[in-house]
Formats: C-alpha cells, structure tokens, sequence
C-alpha cells in the first residue's frame, strides 16, 4: 500500500510541475501553489449577475484596468478587452455579466461569492425550465416510433411462423456436431457421441425484405445516434454557429440520446 501511495504521489508532483500555472478551475486557471500548501490558493470559479453593479465592489477592476467578458481585466492603456478573443461564462440573460475572477483561498470563495452563485444557480434552473421543448408527439418522433414498433412486431411473428406455426422439416433439430468418417468408426452407441449436422432454411423474399428493414432499422441507430453527437457539441460548444441549433440546452439532446442507446 505504501508503494502505491509513494508512485500516486510521485505522478500527481510530476503533473503539477509540468503545469507550473496550476490545473484549470471553472472557466479559469487556479492561481499558482508552488509550495503545495493547503488550504487551496485557487481562482474562484466565475460569480455571473444581471448586472456589474451586482459584483463585489471591493474585488472590482484596479484603476486603469477594464473589466473584459470572462472576468479578467486588461489595461486600458493596451487597448483594453479583445472581447472578440474572449468566451463569456455567462450565456443566460437573466445573468450575462461575469464578476472579477479572484485568487484567493478556495474557502474565502462562497464567503465573498455565496449569493451570487445562488442567483446563477436559480438562473440557469429558470431558463432551463423555461426553454423551448421539443414536441416529443410530433410526427418525425411518431414516425421513429412506429418504425421501430413495426420491424420488431414484424421480426417476431416471421420468426413464430418459422418456428412453431409452418416450420420446415427438421429445422427445429437441436444441431448435432459435425464429424468425419474416421472418428465416427470408433464412436459408441452413447447420445454424447452422435455426430452433428445441420437442416438448411428455404429462401424466401419474406424473410430478406425483413432482413433488409431490419438492417436500415440498425443504420439508422447508429446515424440517429452520430446526429445527436453533433447536436449535444452544436449546443454545448457553439460549433456551426453560423446556424441556430436545433436544440436549446443539452439536456434534451442528452435524454434522446440516451432513449436511441
């Protein structure tokens, strides 16, 4: 158990030392610990507000510094905010403006920040309960359903009158192996050594045409399944955003998702 303890520790000193400006925090990279003490010296994650006057006074900009999109200040001297370069952490209307990003002890983060985190969180569940559904009744989910419904219900009654209402002589054998002359000679009169063989099936137009359907039912999964990949990133990480996405949070894609799964 030491020697475990003694390479996890070895490994985690490695990481931190490859990474000397610290592992990344929500939206921010932690403040620098180069001694490794504790309690935590991080930067809290981003406090967002309706407005800048809702941020703590006494954490705002230094004098001739502005306040850019994702919580860090730059000087107006050099320009100012590139904010065409910069994500902003808060996407939700009711709380767009992200507060100062603070280094400080990760204790000392709900002490300065707890009332806002509580408002972004009561944000994020408003907007959430208040976004567009998607109708789950519609005709392009009806269509899916009936689809799936259909194949399986055909599948199963093929494979009944197959097996128990017409079945082909001796295709409900239990297959018994397969063996050469030579071995069969020297075989007893015992059920274990009887020799196995195999009744072929009849081929049908039937039984293709469901073998097909139900071989674009499974390609169909699997594009379903890579088209709600693509919606969860268009969603989540704002890719093709030259198009509105089809979905307006990622937990319905997710649920979908998981439904084709």
């Amino acid at each position: 158990m030491k020697n475990k303890i003694s390479i996890h520790t070895v490994l985690f000193s490695l990481i931190l030392l490859i990474d000397q400006k610290g592992t990344k925090a929500l939206y921010k990279e932690n403040a620098s610990n180069d001694d490794f003490s504790c309690p935590a010296f991080t930067t809290c994650p981003v406090a967002c507000v309706r407005h800048i006057d809702d941020c703590p006074q006494e954490f705002s900009c230094p004098e001739g510094t502005s306040l850019c999109i994702d919580g860090t200040c730059a000087s107006t001297l050099k320009g100012g905010c590139d904010d065409d370069n910069l994500n902003n952490p808060c996407i939700y209307a009711c709380a767009p403006v992200a507060c100062k990003l603070v280094d400080t002890f990760y204790d000392n983060c709900t002490d300065i920040f707890q009332d806002l985190y509580d408002y972004s969180t009561w944000c994020t569940y408003f907007i959430w309960q208040n976004l567009e559904q998607k109708d789950q009744k519609s005709s392009t989910f009806l269509f899916f359903y009936i689809w799936i419904s259909a194949i399986s219900l055909l599948d199963f009654m093929w494979c009944v009158y197959n097996q128990r209402i017409r079945p082909i002589d001796g295709s409900t054998q239990n297959l018994q192996e397969t063996m050469t002359g030579d071995q069969t000679d020297n075989l007893d009169d015992s059920q274990d050594s009887v020799p196995w063989t195999q009744t072929c099936y009849r081929k049908s137009w039937i039984g293709f045409f469901l073998y097909t359907l139900t071989m674009i039912t499974l390609a169909m999964f699997h594009v379903l399944l890579g088209l709600f990949t693509v919606f969860y990133y268009w969603t989540e990480q704002g890719i093709l955003l030259e198009h509105e996405p089809l979905f307006q949070d990622e937990t319905q894609v997710l649920f979908l998702f998981i439904i084709v799964w």
